[in-house]
């Protein structure tokens, strides 16, 4: 792991890879509000930067047992799309852009799945909330919301 120092300098020279996951459930949506930046503020699926030598798999496995608390099986995830998350910030400051090329996930997560969630530092609460009402939420992040349109059209139509 690098240093925080190592990593402000990495944000500034490269792109990141990350995934996020899609926790849906009865047509609703998995989402946090965040603590940290980039996204302060704003509701959010869980999810992170991937690391190097990291697969996909071992990724998504440790998304979910971080932030959440949970073990799941990622071969139960299901592709949604690929996607540029650019914000204005930082993990640590205004001054730098980060730039992630994200791979979204959608995994329909069990009602004993939910009743097991333990949450980590990332977000102060999650919530479920309908998909719909989601992407008219101001409160949800643009970048959740691109997500959202296309698990609509790929699973939902």
């Amino acid at each position: 792991m690098q240093s925080p120092e190592k990593y402000y300098q990495i944000i500034k020279d490269t792109t990141l890879t990350s995934i996020d996951i899609y926790f849906i459930k009865d047509n609703k949506v998995l989402v946090g509000k965040r603590n940290n930046n980039p996204a302060k503020g704003y509701l959010f699926t869980p999810g992170c930067r991937t690391f190097k030598g990291e697969i996909q798999t071992e990724g998504l496995k440790r998304v979910a047992k971080k932030e959440l608390g949970i073990d799941i099986n990622p071969l139960d995830c299901k592709l949604i799309g690929v996607y540029d998350h650019i914000y204005e910030n930082n993990f640590i400051d205004d001054l730098t852009k980060t730039h992630y090329v994200d791979v979204a996930y959608l995994y329909n997560i069990s009602e004993k799945e939910l009743g097991s969630i333990n949450l980590d530092d990332q977000h102060d609460s999650f919530s479920l909330i309908d998909i719909d009402e989601a992407l008219e939420n101001k409160l949800v992040h643009n970048y959740v919301k691109l997500a959202l349109v296309d698990i609509k059209k790929l699973f939902f139509d």
